[in-house]
């Protein structure tokens, strides 16, 4: 969303400056091309940098900027494309060292080797990083509250991605919940029957969801006159979603 509303705003003889806090563009589709044959992503993300770089657009990586930063540029609009933040349930012993979410994993901050890990979530994300998890050397389950995995996938990827698993090794527990996270295992609940098990494992990834951050951009507004939120930070969708928000926003900027 970022780079799209970037793009668009520097056709229309704006003077865009984009800030990355990490060291690379992308954002999420960035992360998403981590996981087995989601390498083509970085086709997409390396053409908008290549328009990004025609248009002579400013790009500061490795940078997140402070308020006080953004007011001295004295902008005539911001727009905030920062993404989403993983959603982390309320259950007992979830802060624990032992668990991490897929951002950390794709990310590389937190690496898993020749573990038993258990992805929480078995949304397409949850189960592309389950394979990611399987290739490093772990045996990997996958937990799901809905009666089946994937409720939400596109039918033909979601076989494709599940048929790779299943050769992989990878465990599918469908109807079955994450209520607490001991020492070395984690208590899950069968969602049909209420029965509880405990399940042996050295790591545990959440895949529950995203949501929105609003506190850079309840700051931002108190003190800048035009702030955009574009892309996850607005509303959490797909690549096509977040290109349509940031291009919709840049185009009717006046």
């Amino acid at each position: 969303a970022g780079m799209e509303a970037a793009r668009i705003l520097a056709l229309r003889d704006f003077k865009p400056v984009l800030f990355e806090a990490r060291d690379v563009l992308g954002g999420s589709v960035e992360l998403g091309s981590r996981p087995p044959l989601k390498e083509k992503l970085n086709w997409f993300i390396d053409n908008m940098q290549h328009q990004l770089e025609d248009l002579d657009v400013d790009v500061r990586l490795s940078t997140k900027p402070t308020l006080e930063q953004l007011k001295q540029l004295n902008p005539y609009a911001v727009f905030v494309a920062a993404g989403a933040q993983p959603i982390v349930p309320v259950i007992p012993g979830v802060k624990k060292a032992a668990v991490c979410t897929v951002v950390d994993v794709l990310s590389g901050s937190v690496v898993i080797k020749n573990k038993q890990a258990v992805v929480i979530g078995s949304g397409m994300t949850g189960l592309e990083t389950a394979e990611y998890l399987a290739d490093m050397g772990n045996q990997v389950t996958v937990v799901e509250m809905q009666p089946r995995v994937g409720p939400d996938a596109y039918l033909p990827n979601l076989i494709d991605i599940v048929t790779r698993l299943k050769k992989n090794g990878v465990e599918l527990l469908a109807s079955t919940k994450l209520v607490e996270v001991q020492d070395g295992a984690i208590v899950l609940e069968n969602t049909s029957t209420g029965e509880t098990s405990l399940k042996k494992t050295d790591a545990v990834v959440l895949s529950i969801g995203v949501t929105p951050d609003r506190s850079f951009v309840d700051e931002l507004k108190q003190v800048l006159p035009n702030v955009k939120v574009i892309g996850d930070a607005g509303k959490p969708g797909r690549i096509g979603q977040a290109i349509q928000s940031g291009f919709e926003t840049a185009f009717v900027l006046n």
